[in-house]
């Protein structure tokens, strides 16, 4: 008999480990047996690697267990295991294993998920191995990129040699606004998003607590509303709510509309508690919904602001179920005879926290009656009741489980008519299929186990009492077998005390040495031993697998698996201290004070004392600066009456001078009442003098209609200083705003750039019908001309782009006619009669310009080619025919519209395979070509741009080509000077922003547009007055 082990996935490179364990083999050869195991990993192709190990031994059971070298490549491999037992072969077998390969972990981690125009972006990337230890390679590439893709920001061969980088970058007050990148490029390439947007955090917080769960016996549905500050006090002002309940959408068959009460509460204070009947909200009622769920709509009003905020929370949902039983065991649904089962139930409430103190009633019975087993049993803290059966015997094959709330009768109901469930759980559990009844029992160990330890592993074992047996043991953690033993095994008796076990009661073994004058009962008896086990693995729970083959070579077998404490290395193991003086811990024997008076005690008195809250006389001041003007009646300071825990607003009206930020300060101070701010009040004198301050800064943004241009050149100096001069002009000054100027300069060394950093985006599967798979085919052919021109490709993007290309030229053969043409569903599909001229000039450009990169079938291309020229007239030009559904193939223009464009795009087509009309393939086409022609290779470019009031400098060489240079210029700025020096061509664009005084009324004195507002009734509630419908129009 045999029995051969081995992971079923392997970690590519790493040492695996498999086991060979032999039994009865007799002992016919004194010299022993020779032994050799051949393991081979086979691939469709070939064998990439052989194991072959040979061993001796002169035992008739023995195990064996040895390391092999797994396959370096990631891939689905078949393991072939030959054994030659004295040079005859004993078996071969095959089976399927995994093969995978360590990746490493890139962890990007941001200061802030979102920002703001003008804020630093600063972040972190750790990298590690699978074994979760920190890497200190080099970063090849981390790059920023912005919402369209292009690149803002580049680092290359960043120092990690402390594990963690830390890098940042500064917005400009003008970003892109969106989604931005950080990328770490790499084998792993790694993502981490951002968001910059403009936006203003709330003044306050706002939560709806609804109940946990709704029931038809519930007697009131209570939950609440809070409101507090960023700084923890609560907000006053004034709460208004609806509370509905009902499916969501609420269905327009329900005879009476959706059932909803309204609250409103005026003195709002940080909470407020609301409790609402069922009957409110007619639940149960007849034409209402006897299902669907509480949604509460709540919006609070701050009164020191008037700031409003709203707050929607949908759920609970009614539920018919008290509660939720779920059994569970220890052996997946299974028990084996003479030994205990273990079961488990555990109780929740619906709203999935744990049920304590409800009685459960648990019952065990056979289908014909020859088994009953019950009991009541009560729910402990967390809502779990544990019991056991024992006396299991082998004529029982399945037993039936239930767990019965008993406290829950099945007719409860409330007086709307609904009703509750009687709550239950079911299970079933299996007899351990074994032909000879044989069965090995491990109990449980919940505790976890401390690493590098050894547990001793109770183990049971049903035998005849006669035999010794040769147990095995292997250890495994994850995908590794870190340790095997064997142990010859003598049966020792033992009685099992396993009839009512308390949860948390242990079994209890009593052992006894058999005298001989037992007589063996065939596997009546349960044998006994403990075994220990080696806890080497740092964190991984471990399964130990137990096992023996029997004189009926049947492999007995038990897994357990245990729960290992979490041990890292990075652990806290405090400071070694070396120093000369003498160390001492001091003692804490000083009496601490207990109460309220200046002498010392050791208990806690009893005392009363009165209190209230002070009041305070607060003057508040705000600064005057240039930048803004204030118009509030009282000027610069207001003055307040303000109670001890309580918050009060002074607002100051100001009108800002100037656009962008302006700073704001605010003092507050305590002050002696001048009987005119606390009237009638007693004011407290501790405070007077103590003060407080905040400083802000406000955006303020220009006023009037936003006006945007763009100027691009395209610089190519070849080696000598190139000038251009740029001006941005603006509107007169009696229009603009001022302040309103933004000026900026983009500098980027291909024109290509942005392309190519989407180029995931552009490298695409063909899918669709003819059409849709010319639209994504025709981008990979574009790519690889121009990185192919530029030797800017690399192997792996020209595998993948080949690899689309062919996999499009596949699928559009498969819409091509019996004429040679193509059309969008292929031959006689859909009502196609013929192919399309448009589509068919497409495709033929495309095969032509593809055949430099992947195999075209030149006979049937010209098969194509011939088809179009048999559709030319007599005067040259091209007759079109077909159906054409995607307008991008004709850009734009209808059946038969455009003869002329027709014929010139099927022309080139045919002679040199030309121009594409889809815009997005055109504009790649385009860029493509022209970048071809002017690229040079080693960029080298000095940069300079000049403005009246600064000037800006930067180098482009082929390391930061892609990368995009801003340069945001200073406010007034209309002239620029461009000067470019070097080997290579830039792109530079000039952009300019500014906002224009909106204008009333029309040249002819006009109002600009007209709006038209006409009142209803209520459309959807038509029967309530003072709700109404408004109809707004607005026309030029």
């Amino acid at each position: 008999d045999y029995l051969f082990t081995m992971p079923h996935s392997l970690r590519g490179g790493s040492q695996g480990k498999y086991c060979l364990t032999l039994s009865h083999l007799g002992n016919k050869n004194p010299a022993g047996y020779n032994c050799q195991v051949s393991l081979q990993f086979l691939t469709s192709e070939r064998s990439i690697r052989e194991h072959i190990y040979a061993f001796n031994s002169t035992e008739s059971d023995w195990s064996e267990c040895v390391n092999f070298d797994a396959p370096n490549k990631e891939d689905q491999y078949t393991a072939s295991i030959t054994v030659h037992i004295d040079g005859k072969k004993l078996f071969s077998h095959e089976k399927t294993v995994d093969v995978w390969t360590a990746k490493n972990i890139t962890l990007i981690q941001t200061d802030k998920p979102q920002y703001k125009p003008g804020q630093t972006v600063k972040f972190r990337i750790l990298r590690m191995d699978y074994r979760m230890l920190p890497l200190t390679d080099l970063f090849e590439l981390i790059t920023i990129d912005n919402p369209g893709g292009v690149r803002v920001m580049q680092w290359k061969n960043v120092d990690a040699s402390k594990g963690l980088v830390s890098l940042e970058m500064k917005l400009s007050d003008d970003p892109v606004l969106g989604t931005w990148n950080i990328k770490v490029h790499g084998a792993d390439e790694t993502i981490q998003s951002f968001k910059v947007k403009e936006y203003v955090l709330p003044r306050f917080q706002m939560k709806i607590t609804p109940p946990k769960y709704i029931l038809p016996t519930t007697k009131s549905i209570m939950g609440k509303v809070c409101a507090h500050y960023t700084y923890g006090q609560p907000v006053k002002g004034s709460l208004t709510m609806k509370v509905c309940f009902g499916p969501e959408p609420y269905p327009s068959y329900y005879y009476y509309k959706q059932p909803c009460v309204d609250i409103i509460e005026k003195n709002f204070d940080g909470c407020h508690f609301f409790s609402i009947l069922p009957s409110q909200l007619k639940l149960g009622e007849p034409g209402y919904p006897t299902g669907g769920f509480l949604k509460i709509n709540a919006t609070v009003h701050e009164t020191a602001t008037g700031m409003e905020l709203n707050r929607t929370s949908t759920g609970p949902p009614l539920t018919y179920d008290p509660l939720k039983i779920e059994m569970s065991d220890e052996s997946d649904g299974y028990f084996k005879p003479r030994f205990p089962y273990k079961g488990k139930v555990t109780v929740t409430l619906p709203d999935g926290n744990p049920a304590s103190n409800e009685v459960i009633r648990i019952k065990a019975e056979k289908y014909s009656l020859q088994y009953y087993w019950s009991r009541e049993f009560t729910t402990d803290s967390s809502g779990i009741i544990n019991f056991s059966l024992s006396n299991l015997g082998q004529d029982v094959y399945s037993l039936s489980l239930s767990a019965t709330a008993v406290n829950y009768e099945k007719q409860t109901e409330m007086g709307s008519g609904l009703r509750i469930s009687t709550p239950k759980g079911h299970r079933t559990i299996t007899q351990w299929f074994s032909p000879s009844l044989s069965y090995i029992y491990i109990p449980t160990i919940k505790d976890k186990v401390p690493c590098d330890s050894t547990v001793d592993l109770d183990v049971l074992y049903s035998t005849d009492g006669s035999s010794v047996n040769v147990f095995n043991f292997v250890v495994k953690s994850g995908d590794d077998i870190i340790h095997v033993a064997r142990k010859n095994v003598v049966y020792v008796d033992t009685h099992l005390d396993i009839l009512q076990l308390h949860p948390d009661e242990e079994l209890k073994y009593h052992a006894n040495k058999l005298t001989d004058d037992v007589d063996p009962v065939v596997l009546d008896r349960i044998g006994y031993f403990k075994m220990p086990v080696p806890i080497k693995t740092k964190g991984l729970d471990v399964t130990v697998l137990v096992y023996y083959i029997n004189r009926n070579s049947e492999v007995v077998a038990a897994t357990l698996q245990i729960p290992v404490d979490r041990c890292f290395k990075n652990k806290s193991s405090k400071m070694l201290v070396v120093t000369n003086a003498v160390l001492e811990t001091r003692p804490c024997s000083k009496p601490r004070r207990y109460n309220l008076y200046p002498w010392q005690g050791t208990q806690i008195p009893t005392i009363q004392r009165a209190h209230f809250l002070p009041l305070f006389s607060m003057e508040v001041r705000m600064k005057e600066t240039k930048d803004f003007r204030i118009q509030s009646v009282s000027g610069a300071i207001l003055k307040l009456c303000v109670c001890g825990s309580e918050s009060k607003s002074a607002k100051f009206h100001i009108v800002p001078l100037k656009v962008g930020e302006i700073d704001l300060e605010v003092m507050a101070v305590s002050i002696e009442d001048d009987t005119t701010t606390c009237v009638n009040q007693i004011i407290s004198k501790d405070g007077i003098g103590v003060q407080d301050g905040v400083r802000r800064k406000l955006l303020v943004e220009p006023e009037g209609i936003p006006q945007e241009y763009t100027k691009s050149f395209y610089l190519c100096p070849e080696g000598r200083l190139l000038s251009q001069d740029i001006d941005l002009p603006v509107a007169g000054d009696d229009k603009i705003v001022p302040d309103s100027q933004r000026a900026k300069v983009n500098v980027i060394g291909d024109i290509m750039g942005p392309t190519l950093s989407n180029l995931k985006d552009l490298l695409k599967m063909p899918y669709g019908c003819g059409e849709q798979n010319m639209a994504s085919w025709s981008p990979n052919i574009y790519v690889l001309q121009y990185l192919t021109n530029t030797n800017q490709l690399t192997d792996a993007i020209q595998e993948e782009a080949k690899g689309y290309m062919r996999v499009g030229y596949q699928r559009q053969l498969k819409y091509r006619n019996h004429d040679g043409s193509y059309s969008a569903w292929g031959d006689n599909k859909y009502q196609n009669s013929t192919g399309s001229t448009w589509l068919t000039a497409f495709v033929v450009k495309s095969m032509a310009q593809s055949r430099p990169f992947i195999d075209i079938d030149s006979k049937d291309l010209n098969f194509s080619m011939q088809w179009l020229l048999k559709h030319q007239n007599r005067d040259g030009c091209i007759h079109n025919v077909g159906k054409v559904f995607s307008s991008y193939l004709t850009g734009g223009l209808a059946d038969g519209e455009n003869v002329g464009g027709l014929t010139a795009f099927t022309l080139i087509a045919l002679i040199e395979a030309g121009i594409d009309k889809n815009d997005t393939v055109v504009a790649l086409q385009a860029l493509s070509m022209y970048a071809t022609l002017v690229y040079q290779g080693g960029l080298d470019l000095s940069v300079r741009v000049d403005t009246p009031s600064k000037s800006y400098q930067t180098g482009i060489n082929d390391s930061n080509s892609l990368v995009l240079t801003t340069w945001d210029l200073s406010p007034q700025t209309t002239k620029v000077n461009v000067q470019v020096h070097g080997k290579g061509c830039a792109m530079i664009q000039a952009n300019m922003k500014y906002n224009i005084y909106k204008d009333e009324e029309n040249e002819t004195g006009q109002a600009s547009f007209e709006v038209k507002v006409n009142v209803y009734r209520s459309r959807i509630d038509i029967d309530t007055c003072k709700k109404r419908t408004l109809r707004i129009c607005v026309r030029q």
